[in-house]
């Protein structure tokens, strides 16, 4: 089942021909709905037992690949059956996390796992999918984690192989991403972080964390900074959730990203343009006492937590843009 989601490289009529060569072959054609809604849409039409899915750039390292799952799927009697993934960057092998393989073959509990990347490496039981309603939420991006969190939360088990069982392409550049795609990374980390506590995930939660802090940082904190509302409100949702170790270290690295990103390159405009800049100087000092301020007070109060976090992060950063526009 491939399904076109709005492409503008022929890929219609590509795949519309490979219909007409094997009726096993078909096709769904959308105006662009996101990646979520089309796997949700296959779903619907699938008629298998099972279910696997790939992204357009990925491959199955072999041809037996769909088959020896299918085969421990049914000898196991098990929902969810997998194996180890592999990473290709502009057709060369490279290196991959310990975590997208299996040093041995057998049942796993998702409780000791508590991974939330790799869902294409594994095929699903699609009744199993379809009675506990788990399907891909509506996000611009990270709607796959939501479904195997899901999936692999509810079987609390799946058995895997120690075969590499699927290809995927890295990107040769990093992704950037919209404000929309940030907001809906923002909710979807959010939703994952309820998952994580109501089921004990300590693990999942420090991955939270590290996607949290580090993986996506760069990618939202833009739009945070220039009060992009989508965005902030879906921050708001998940940081009031966090727990305070990760809030503070947001908080230190937030106060030193603005001081690298916005106060230092002004602190070299002045000293080049000091004599028609004396102005600004004099409000980039008051800023910057501003910022010894507010650090002090989220480092020394801690009752009204979230409060406090939500001046620092709405009030301080638009108060820098504006120093920067005048």
């Amino acid at each position: 089942i491939c399904v076109d989601d709005g492409s503008t490289d022929r890929t219609f009529e590509k795949i519309l021909e490979w219909t007409k060569r094997d009726e096993n072959v078909r096709l769904i054609c959308q105006a662009n709905r996101g990646s979520g809604f089309a796997r949700n849409q296959a779903m619907e039409m699938a008629t298998g037992k099972y279910i696997m899915f790939m992204d357009a750039d990925d491959w199955y390292p072999s041809d037996d690949v769909i088959q020896n799952l299918y085969m421990i799927a049914e000898k196991k009697n098990m929902y969810i059956v997998g194996g180890g993934m592999q990473a290709y960057k502009n057709g060369e092998i490279c290196d991959s996390p310990d975590y997208y393989t299996f040093p041995e073959e057998g049942v796993f509990l998702f409780s000791d796992y508590q991974l939330d990347y790799g869902y294409t490496r594994y095929i699903y039981n699609l009744q199993f999918l379809k009675n506990n309603n788990i399907v891909f939420p509506n996000y611009a991006r990270f709607q796959d984690p939501i479904f195997f969190v899901n999936a692999l939360s509810t079987a609390k088990h799946f058995y895997a192989v120690k075969d590499i069982v699927y290809a995927y392409r890295k990107p040769v550049k990093k992704k950037k991403f919209n404000a929309i795609q940030c907001r809906d990374i923002l909710l979807a980390l959010k939703e994952e972080e309820v998952i994580a506590k109501r089921n004990g995930y300590e693990i999942l939660q420090e991955r939270i964390r590290e996607r949290f802090l580090n993986e996506y940082f760069e990618s939202y904190i833009t739009y945070l900074c220039s009060n992009d509302l989508a965005v902030v409100d879906s921050f708001k949702s998940l940081f009031l959730i966090l727990d305070d170790e990760t809030k503070i270290k947001f908080i230190n690295k937030i106060v030193y990203f603005i001081s690298i990103k916005y106060v230092v390159p002004l602190k070299k405009v002045t000293q080049i343009n000091g004599k028609n800049l004396n102005n600004f100087c004099e409000e980039l000092e008051i800023a910057n006492r501003e910022w010894k301020q507010a650090r002090f007070e989220v480092d020394s109060i801690r009752s009204s937590f979230s409060y406090k976090v939500g001046l620092l992060i709405t009030l301080i950063p638009r108060k820098l843009r504006a120093m920067m526009t005048k």
